[in-house]
């Protein structure tokens, strides 16, 4: 059964058989509210369907969080904002919340678009219009104030150049500032490893054609002979110039010695081709 409430100025509430309001809109302001975590349980007391919660006064109470988070993990100990999923009016003027950034957990609230939160610590910030127009797209009204077409313009372009001074304090590949120094001192670390080869180890050599030297000595016998070819190789060149100059030698006494006139040509010719062929 139901039962009509009737006040003057208003318009009358239902009420069920439990005493609960057939209700969209709660107020909940001017009283000494600091946390929000058993909000929940306040709206079912009201409400019929808390579910259904559209329109939400909190104003002039304590509230210092939005949704309150842990600093270190940023894991929820609680959420109830963000769980009225049907919330289209929140008003949060009058509290005392300091972190501008938490006005982007409502982000998630598809129909809001009404909000107030003047009279908070994050409204002397700088960026407070346009952090918190950035982060509910869908807003309409913020402070009792509409928010116009220049507005949201300015407030993507803040989103963005926030956005790009923050990635500016990344390397170019993208790795944070801490990861890619973390990064850089390992790699550092891994470059200066000495690694000390026995002697019968083997070598980690690449595979090349032929034979391949697998251990340290077989390594130092290879340039052994390697030596050794370069020195018979330079023996071999020194007898041969040994060899020419003996020859020429034997050329010129022969050409001394020949009676032909020293204007026959045809003869040195015939020799000098002789003396190429040689050593050929």
């Amino acid at each position: 059964a139901w039962t009509e409430e009737h006040n003057s100025g208003l318009r009358p509430l239902k009420r069920n058989s439990e005493k609960k309001y057939l209700s969209c809109s709660l107020r909940l302001n001017n009283n000494n509210i600091s946390e929000l975590h058993d909000l929940q349980k306040t709206v079912s007391h009201f409400l019929v369907e808390p579910s259904q919660l559209a329109w939400l006064d909190l104003s002039f109470n304590k509230i210092s969080h939005i949704d309150q988070y842990t600093s270190a993990l940023c894991v929820p100990m609680f959420q109830v904002l963000c769980e009225l999923r049907d919330l289209r009016v929140l008003y949060l003027h009058g509290n005392s919340i300091y972190i501008l950034s938490e006005v982007d957990r409502l982000g998630v609230l598809p129909h809001l678009h009404t909000i107030t939160l003047h009279g908070n610590v994050i409204e002397t910030n700088k960026a407070y219009r346009n952090r918190v127009i950035s982060a509910l797209p869908r807003l309409k009204t913020m402070d009792f104030s509409a928010v116009t077409r220049q507005e949201r313009v300015m407030a993507k372009i803040w989103h963005h150049s926030n956005n790009r001074s923050r990635s500016s304090r990344e390397n170019h590949h993208g790795i944070p500032v801490i990861d890619f120094f973390q990064k850089t001192a390992k790699d550092t670390l891994l470059s200066v490893n000495l690694i000390i080869v026995p002697e019968q180890s083997t070598c980690p050599t690449p595979p090349t054609r032929g034979h391949q030297p697998r251990t340290v000595r077989d390594i130092d016998k290879k340039h052994k002979d390697h030596d050794a070819l370069i020195k018979g190789g330079l023996e071999s060149e020194d007898a041969e110039v040994t060899e020419r100059a003996g020859w020429e030698e034997q050329l010129g006494r022969k050409l001394l010695s020949t009676e032909a006139p020293r204007t026959s040509y045809h003869m040195t010719a015939a020799l000098v081709q002789q003396h190429n062929g040689h050593f050929r």
